[in-house]
């Protein structure tokens, strides 16, 4: 009922629902321009992913060249195992080369070695030989 009894019940009623459209006319506003917020700030937020995930994955792209490569300059286990027992057997060669040549050089002085000691007997027998001759004139 009106508050008004001159009002018609009609007029009343109109004007009511006149008020509740245009109170619903402002709330589907808001509500439009809420969404129209919330999608804007949803696709910058989305913008913004896009590029965070756009660097991790230059990021990663770059992590996977450097990987591809230092795997590009390592050297292959059987390329090394090759390498390795051949340096190994050089190294037996020279072992086997140097403990010759000692044993060559330590005959070569042991030699020297009689030689002088035989020269030194050799002048110490002469020496005696003249000692004993020149005595016993």
């Amino acid at each position: 009922m009106p508050d008004d009894p001159k009002v018609p019940l009609r007029d009343h009623l109109v004007d009511k629902i006149n008020g509740l459209e245009k109170q619903l006319t402002l709330s589907i506003n808001s509500v439009k321009d809420n969404i129209a917020v919330a999608l804007a700030a949803s696709e910058k937020a989305i913008g913004k992913a896009e590029l965070a995930s756009e660097r991790r994955f230059e990021g990663v792209n770059e992590f996977r060249a450097t990987l591809s490569d230092q795997a590009a300059t390592f050297l292959p286990r059987a390329e090394f195992s090759v390498q390795h027992a051949s340096l190994l057997a050089r190294i037996e060669q020279v072992d086997k080369l140097l403990t010759t040549l000692a044993g060559q050089s330590s005959g070569g002085r042991n030699v020297w070695a009689y030689l002088f000691s035989g020269g030194a007997l050799l002048i110490s027998a002469a020496t005696l030989v003249v000692l004993i001759v020149t005595r016993t004139h």
